[in-house]
């Protein structure tokens, strides 16, 4: 799942402060393009009160809608991009489309890949999709064809699979519209569009990278200290300030309420009408508006309001108005649209609310921030930037520092795959600009004149190679979009329709590419909220990082493979890029963490006689799996005598060769036992003899028991 969004900040999905709740935060949502933390939406904090950005609900876990329904859904809604809706609480839309004449709709939604608060968002955006529009076919990147669901789908209990499925979510190997099919295999069909070819490209460019990422930060940094150091001596206390919020802002450490304000506040003292800039305009008034009005009297106020209507409504307009009210409260309805039908029943039945001075200008309130356009607030930013740096520059060499400032910090987002989209386009009309050569003719001419030691290591010129192979990366990226458009599955509806999940970087390379094939779109970013101190385990899946119950297991079986990002269940891609190997652990991992869930003990046992290329156990190892109270992973006791399973889930790894790890499962003659699907490398290997006792045995591609 590779995408290559940035953590450069954007005004994205915002709501306003509502009336009912003094606790908000407008947490600016930034994107970031690892390789795929493309988008890796994230929530940064502060206090802000227009807005809790990325929604807001967390609850305990991702839950599912119905597995054991049966049937294609029935859509009930027909999907036009014009009329598409989709409730506040889920996301946003940020751009929509009717292409004239198109006979196809896709939606696509934008992923924050192994995050898990977007993933139970983007899981609960495909219930609603699937449910009220009757979208089945859902196109994945990271994923090439079909998908193999069995892992997960064997498991019998209903609420064991969900605890299951939603465990690896929170370890970034399952995504949400995997754990959202494993759950609801009636209502979706997953399909991966990926060309298998340049997504190995793509991470390929990325792991390679990683040999040279101490060198280029060491780089780097050395070229940001003199730039830093010049700074001070060339820079007016203006152009120090702006650029220490600048940089802030574009290495997410200001947030957006605080960095706004300061461009509104520098645009007055510039003398620059903000009025050209309208979105911004209208932001800044709704943050004007904000400090005029009484939040906890104009609830107050609307609950009035709500009381006399209550006795002048008709029985039906009542129940109409209690609907509307419950709306309100899950956040099924958005507050312009809530406080516009709270008015114009008051106007239907003469209701004078004249005196509700803070109600009145809350309604103002929320009708300047509805009318801004969030989608165009991130250009004008950058549009404002340059006018504020412009009026502050005094001569040219202010201004030249000013360019090799801004081009460095691009160049350690392109280092960092944390690039948005528009900041890549400037990188590629002004490539010349990025060069070393750039950085050493301005140090060589300006450092002696203020004193400053500026000594640079002799091989920094290998900046600029480094920097065109990670060029690469984003040229590969785009290339995949193209694919993504060639592979993508439709549904046989009457007017075809699809859903697409990628990361955030692909955005508008692939709204142009959907254009251009005829095909009308909706473009959603979900809305979630970051927990405090969570750490997404994107990277980490990346780089080929285990989880804990990796670790626990690898403890006692050497050279076995890492698990990288992609998604795990689409057999073909998850073959080339894991092996064969890691999707065997993964199965295996699976039973595990489903016994645990049972609240069952473990034991794996990996037999002395297990063959791994050279290596070889000096003795049995035998691992007891527990879970400890209240906690969310899996733990280990320390090694037992084998009696010690019986009455447990066990197994027992007999093989580990050729690229195949063969084990076999065996469970308590009492419990129940699970569908679990074992197999070999062989591709017609299968399960025989399932039993109260013995889940399952290996059987060759002859029907030759393998195990015992």
């Amino acid at each position: 799942m590779f995408d290559a969004r940035s953590n450069t900040p954007m005004f994205g999905s915002v709501r306003p402060k509502k009336v009912n709740d003094m606790r908000f935060t407008f947490n600016r949502p930034f994107f970031i393009i690892p390789l795929a933390l493309l988008f890796l939406f994230n929530a940064l904090g502060g206090d802000m009160s227009i807005g809790e950005v990325w929604a807001a609900k967390s609850s305990s876990g991702l839950t599912s809608v119905g597995l054991d329904s049966t049937g294609s859904p029935s859509p009930l809604k027909s999907l036009s991009a014009a009329t598409f809706t989709l409730p506040q609480e889920l996301g946003i839309i940020q751009e929509s489309a009717e292409v004239p004449n198109s006979g196809r709709t896709v939606i696509h939604i934008q992923d924050a890949h192994c995050n898990y608060a977007a993933q139970k968002s983007i899981a609960e955006i495909l219930n609603y999709l699937t449910t009220e529009y009757g979208i089945y076919a859902v196109n994945c990147e990271g994923a090439a064809e079909g998908y193999d669901l069995s892992p997960l789908t064997a498991i019998p209990e209903k609420d064991i699979r969900e605890k299951t499925a939603d465990f690896f979510v929170k370890e970034g190997v399952v995504s949400a519209a995997e754990y959202y099919a494993v759950n609801n295999p009636q209502k979706v069909n997953l399909w991966g569009v990926e060309d298998p070819d340049l997504y190995l490209k793509n991470l390929k460019v990325y792991r390679d990278s990683l040999a040279q990422k101490a060198e280029v930060d060491k780089y780097i940094k050395s070229i940001e200290y003199i730039l830093n150091n010049l700074k001070r001596h060339i820079y007016s206390d203006e152009l120090l300030e702006f650029d220490k919020y600048y940089t802030g802002y574009k290495e997410s450490k200001i947030a957006f309420k605080e960095y706004i304000l300061y461009l509104i506040n520098m645009a007055h003292k510039r003398m620059i009408d903000i009025k050209s800039f309208a979105n911004i305009y209208l932001l800044s008034q709704t943050l004007a508006d904000e400090d005029k009005i009484n939040f906890k009297r104009a609830n107050n106020e609307k609950d009035e309001v709500v009381d006399k209507l209550k006795n002048l409504l008709s029985r039906n307009e009542l129940e109409e108005l209690m609907v509307m009210v419950g709306k309100l409260k899950t956040e099924r309805i958005s507050q312009a649209d809530f406080y516009a039908y709270l008015m114009k029943k008051a106007k239907y039945v003469k209701l004078d609310i004249s005196g509700y001075s803070e109600l009145q200008k809350y309604i103002i309130y929320i009708s300047l921030y509805s009318a801004i356009d969030r989608t165009k607030v991130t250009k004008e930013i950058d549009a404002l930037e340059d006018r504020i740096k412009t009026s502050l520059y005094e001569n040219d060499t202010q201004r030249e520092l000013g360019v090799l400032s801004k081009n460095l910090v691009i160049t350690k987002n392109i280092f960092n795959i944390s690039l948005t989209g528009d900041d890549y386009i400037y990188y590629k009309e002004h490539r010349e600009t990025f060069a070393v050569a750039s950085y050493l003719f301005f140090i060589d001419k300006k450092a002696p004149l203020y004193k400053i030691s500026a000594t640079l290591d002799k091989n920094i010129d290998s900046l600029d190679e480094y920097r065109d192979s990670m060029d690469q990366f984003y040229q590969i990226s785009l290339e995949r979009d193209k694919a993504f458009i060639k592979n993508i599955k439709f549904t046989d509806h009457d007017r075809p329709n699809a859903i697409i999940i990628t990361g955030g970087f692909h955005t508008e390379n692939l709204r142009e590419l959907f254009k251009n094939e005829n095909v009308s779109y909706v473009s959603i970013m979900p809305k979630f909220k970051i927990e405090k101190g969570y750490e997404s385990p994107y990277m980490k899946r990346l780089t080929g990082q285990r989880t804990a119950l990796e670790n626990v297991i690898n403890t006692a079986i050497p050279a076995i493979l890492n698990l990288a990002v992609v998604n795990i269940l689409s057999e073909r891609l998850a073959i080339v890029v894991v092996g064969r190997r890691n999707l065997d652990l993964f199965r295996l991992s699976v039973l595990i963490v489903a016994a645990l869930m049972r609240k069952e003990p473990f034991l794996l046992k990996i037999s002395k006689d297990s063959y791994i290329g050279k290596e070889k156990l000096d003795e049995d190892k035998i691992i007891t799996f527990a879970k400890a109270e209240g906690a969310d992973s899996p733990v280990t006791a320390t090694p037992l005598a084998p009696a010690a399973g019986i009455g447990q889930a066990s197994a027992a790894i007999k093989v580990l060769e050729n690229g195949s790890l063969v084990f076999e499962l065996t469970a308590p003659q009492a419990a129940q036992p699970a569908q679990a699907l074992i197999e070999t490398a062989e591709p017609s290997a299968g399960i025989i003899d399932k039993g109260p006792g013995l889940i399952g045995k290996l059987v060759d591609k002859n029907g030759n028991v393998i195990t015992s």
